[in-house]
């Protein structure tokens, strides 16, 4: 389990492409899609991309709050591979279930 806190931001970059191009096929292909919908689906992989950028390039995010922010020299306190794992994950679920549940916004 050690091995997927300190390796799963090396995943999201391709994970984070595929639906991409999943969402850019779906686009194309549905003529009844909602495009409110499909714009909430799309902030996922664009939230992926920043946690790519965040985590592995150009990194350096994790040192910089356990560092800068909190002060610690001990680089794996607060902000933990664990926590970090659990939050963005997490966050991703969550976003996932507020999309699940929305029936789209109509703006006009």
């Amino acid at each position: 389990m050690e091995s997927i806190y300190k390796n799963w931001p090396k995943s999201i970059g391709l994970v984070s492409t595929i639906l991409f191009a999943i969402l850019f096929i779906w686009l194309f292909i549905d003529p009844y899609l909602n495009i409110y919908i499909w714009f909430f689906w799309l902030n996922l992989p664009i939230l992926m991309v920043h946690q790519f950028e965040e985590y592995i390039f150009p990194g350096g995010f994790q040192n910089i709050v356990n560092n800068k922010f909190f002060k610690t020299s001990n680089p794996n306190f607060p902000l933990s591979d664990r926590l970090a794992f659990i939050l963005n994950i997490g966050l991703w679920l969550l976003f996932g279930c507020f999309v699940c549940f929305s029936k789209g916004i109509c703006l006009s």
